[in-house]
C-alpha cells in the first residue's frame, strides 16, 4: 500500500530540504515548486508569503513535539513516571523529530523572532507536563533539557552520537526515573 502525501506536506518536506543543505535563505518559491512538481502557484496557493511557510514548518515540528503529552492523558496523575520514560523514549528514538527542529527553528527565527512564540508555548507545556506532581522537579527538568540538547545536537552532528552511546543515554535516564519512583514510593510508605 503507498502513501500519498498531499501537497503541502511535499512542500513542507522541501523546505526543510533545502534549510538542511543550503540555508533558510535559499527557500525561493521557485525552487519549490521545481522540487515538489507542484507548480509556483501551487506552492502559493498553500503558502502566500515566506512566513507562511516558516509557520506551517514550525506547526508541525510543534504537533511533533506534542505528540507525547496526549498519550496516556487520563491517567496522568497515576502514570507521571510511565509518562516520562515513554518520552525519553520517543525522543531518543525518532529520528525525523532531530532532523526537523533545528531546520525549522532555524528557518522561521531568520525570518521573524515572534513565530517562536507558540514553539516556546509548546516547551512550556511540555515541561510544566513532564513535572506536575513530580517529588524531584528539578531532577525532571534535568532530563527535559538533557533531551532536548541530545535531539539539537543530533540536528548537527555535534558530538557525535552513535547509536551505542544514545542506548547508554536512554537507559541512564530510565534508570533515573526509577530511583525517583522508588524513592516517591518510599516517601509515601513512610508517611503512611
Amino acid at each position: 500500500m503507498t502513501v500519498r502525501v498531499n501537497a503541502r506536506d511535499k512542500i513542507l518536506d522541501a523546505a526543510e530540504l533545502i534549510v538542511r543543505e543550503r540555508g533558510a535563505t535559499a527557500i525561493t518559491m521557485d525552487a519549490l515548486a521545481y522540487m515538489t512538481g507542484v507548480g509556483k502557484g501551487g506552492v502559493l496557493y498553500h503558502f502566500k508569503l515566506k512566513s507562511d511557510l516558516y509557520r506551517a514548518m514550525l506547526e508541525r515540528y510543534t504537533d511533533r513535539l506534542m505528540e507525547p503529552l496526549h498519550l496516556d492523558a487520563s491517567k496522568a496523575s497515576e502514570n507521571k513516571y510511565e509518562w516520562l520514560e515513554h518520552f525519553v523514549d520517543f525522543c531518543l528514538h525518532k529520528d525525523e523529530l532531530a532532523m526537523t527542529s533545528a531546520i525549522s527553528i532555524i528557518a522561521a527565527a531568520s525570518e521573524s523572532p515572534e513565530l517562536l512564540e507558540p514553539l516556546r508555548k509548546t516547551y512550556k507545556k511540555r515541561l510544566d507536563r513532564a513535572i506536575t506532581n513530580m517529588p524531584d522537579p528539578e531532577m525532571v527538568a534535568i532530563i527535559m533539557l538533557a533531551l532536548d540538547g541530545l535531539i539539537t545536537f543530533s540536528t548537527i552532528s555535534a558530538p557525535p552520537i552513535d547509536d551505542s552511546m544514545r542506548e547508554g543515554i536512554y537507559n541512564r535516564m530510565i534508570d533515573l526515573i526509577q530511583d525517583m519512583k522508588k524513592l516517591d514510593a518510599d516517601s509515601k510508605k513512610q508517611k503512611k
